[in-house]
């Protein structure tokens, strides 16, 4: 009889254990469970605010383009900004001055409507906390393709260019500003470093 009961009470004993075990491994899961739930929510809801959201875009002063003397304008890549004329290229002072009003024009190279090569530079990407507005004027440019337009206004007059190609160089290629097309565009590639140079070639609509 005792053999019995103390069957009875490990049997009782191993029953309530068993219970234990099968309890805490069905309430691990179902913490596993809502804790998946919330993450895929969580996720979903980031995903759903990355679409909604509008990213932020760089601020950039509205400019008259039909006011002025010299003005570029790419609409492709939303381009629309003031020339400053006669840039010192080899100034620093003087063209990052000139690059926090606009796009330079590089001094002692033809100016729209006159025989040669206009050539105009701009950032990619600059310091953040530079007082300029126009930093990042130049960061899609890569995006020119053969075929699409530029406009110019100098002085009154409409100046239309199409782009003939892009091509990456080295800061010592200088032949690029007496290449032979009618327009350059140069800005520091990629953006944020200044290793490379993007260019623009591009010719006067006839």
């Amino acid at each position: 009889m005792k053999i019995l009961d103390n069957i009875k009470r490990v049997s009782l004993q191993f029953s309530k254990k068993h219970y234990r075990i099968k309890f805490g491994i069905a309430l691990t899961i179902l913490l596993l469970t809502v804790a998946a739930v919330v993450f895929i929510i969580y996720k979903n809801s980031l995903a759903t605010a990355d679409i909604t959201q509008p990213k932020e875009t760089n601020y950039l002063p509205t400019v008259d383009y039909d006011k002025g003397d010299f003005f570029l304008n790419i609409d492709k890549i939303s381009v629309n900004a003031p020339v400053i004329p006669d840039v010192d290229g080899a100034n620093k002072e003087v063209y990052f001055s000139s690059l926090q009003k606009g796009v330079a024009h590089m001094s002692g190279t033809a100016k729209p409507g006159e025989k040669g090569n206009v050539v105009l530079f701009g950032h990619s990407n600059y310091y953040e906390n530079d007082p300029g507005l126009y930093k990042q004027i130049f960061k899609n440019l890569d995006d020119m393709e053969s075929g699409d337009n530029i406009n110019i206004r100098y002085l009154g007059q409409d100046y239309n260019y199409t782009v003939i190609k892009q091509q990456i160089v080295k800061p010592e290629d200088t032949w690029v500003i007496s290449a032979p097309y009618d327009l350059t565009l140069i800005t520091c590639w990629p953006p944020g470093t200044i290793e490379k140079r993007l260019i623009i070639f591009a010719n006067l609509q006839k």
